[in-house]
């Protein structure tokens, strides 16, 4: 019997002992996994993997790094508002009165634009950009992230918007990071030109143009060139009807494979295509000429956009060029990223944009106020105050 009850306890308690082991591995595999696993199911950006790293070298509550944080809080609580052609230097050096390791840019883009963003930094070192969706709710805005860089030094972002929308970009540099950096936003079409040969100063009327003594609005954009140029597909896609008659004439109408645009292609003097055929973007179509209610008017091409399930859109941003809005390459300026004092003579506003219209003024800058000059775009500067704002003065 005593022997027995031994045997009993010692079975037990290896029993307990290899349970107490299982858990042990269990946890020690968790331990192991769960971050790959967490990572894999909900995807962290560069930024936010930099940032977990830097925790675990120096802790959460080193100085430097709850500073690198607020910055970045900071600017996106307050991204400055530019337009959708920019171009700005910017110096970048965390280690300052002013830190200034991160910036963030709000914009709206139209429907049909792509946005384009180029971060190219003038010296070593890591840059993250990351592009936000801005939403609202019953509690304020909210961001939803939609796109972060990879890696590299030289970086592209594009978005679609399919519907207008507006957004917030996000570019912030490791600790160390002390360089100069050249920023470029601009948006651009979402579709080719479907006119071969010609630039955007071929569209002569545009969407919402009266029509048939206004009874009715223009519901596209009307592009001109000589009898028989070449019309090209926009976008690829299919053919899905080719006929002949009523205002448009000879036309042609293609459904592109993103986003199922129906474009609309009227007044053709030739039409190449057929019914089911599958056009790539730049496929030669049909050619331009003057059919239906345009026989009285120089050639043309009627184009129109019909998104699945609506009426007409305007077409004009899907496929405006922004020809007359080149972006270059800013000087670099020696007071880039240095103390500077607001000048006794002259009035001087911080803007909340880079633009001279009293509705983006802030406020007026005192006279012996000093700053730091962070970047530069045309003849304005953006500036950081003692306090923190961020904006743009007429220099």
């Amino acid at each position: 019997m005593f022997t027995g009850k031994n045997t009993i306890i010692r079975q037990y308690n290896m029993r307990y002992l290899r349970f107490l082991l299982f858990l042990l591995l269990f946890g020690l595999l968790a331990w192991w996994t769960w971050r790959p696993l967490h990572d894999l199911l909900f995807p962290k950006s560069p930024r936010e993997l930099y940032l977990r790293e830097q925790r675990d070298l120096v802790g959460e509550e080193d100085p430097d790094l709850l500073r690198w944080v607020a910055v970045n809080e900071r600017v996106l609580r307050n991204p400055l508002t530019i337009g959708n052609a920019f171009v700005q230097r910017l110096n970048f050096n965390f280690y300052t009165a002013a830190p200034t390791s991160a910036q963030a840019y709000y914009f709206s883009i139209p429907r049909g634009r792509r946005l384009n963003v180029e971060a190219i930094p003038l010296g070593p070192g890591q840059l993250f950009g990351e592009l936000y969706r801005v939403g609202r709710d019953e509690e304020g805005n909210y961001y939803d992230r939609i796109g972060y860089w990879e890696d590299g030094l030289r970086y592209e972002l594009s978005h679609l918007a399919g519907q207008a929308g507006e957004f917030v970009f996000l570019l912030q540099s490791e600790l160390d990071f002390k360089s100069k950096v050249i920023l470029k936003v601009q948006d651009s079409p979402s579709l080719d030109f479907p006119v071969a040969g010609v630039g955007d100063r071929a569209a002569q009327s545009f969407w919402g143009a009266d029509r048939d003594g206004g009874r009715r609005k223009h519901e596209g954009v009307d592009i001109f060139a000589e009898r028989g140029t070449d019309l090209l597909a926009s976008a690829g896609g299919t053919i899905t009807r080719v006929k002949e008659g009523g205002l448009g004439g000879k036309v042609v109408w293609m459904r592109t494979e993103e986003n199922s645009l129906s474009l609309y292609y009227a007044h053709l003097s030739e039409q190449l295509v057929n019914v089911g055929d599958r056009v790539r973007a730049g496929d030669v179509i049909g050619k331009v000429g003057n059919t239906g209610n345009a026989r009285t008017t120089p050639p043309h091409l009627h184009f129109g956009i019909y998104p699945a399930g609506r009426g007409a859109v305007d077409p004009w941003p899907f496929i405006d060029r922004n020809e007359d809005k080149p972006l270059g390459t800013p000087p670099d300026p020696a007071w880039l990223g240095k103390l500077a004092t607001i000048p006794e003579r002259g009035i001087y506003y911080l803007r909340s944009r880079p633009e001279k219209e009293e509705s983006v003024i802030v406020r007026k800058l005192n006279p012996g106020e000093e700053v730091v000059f962070a970047g530069a775009q045309g003849k304005f500067r953006m500036l950081i105050s003692e306090i923190g704002e961020r904006g743009f003065v007429f220099w």
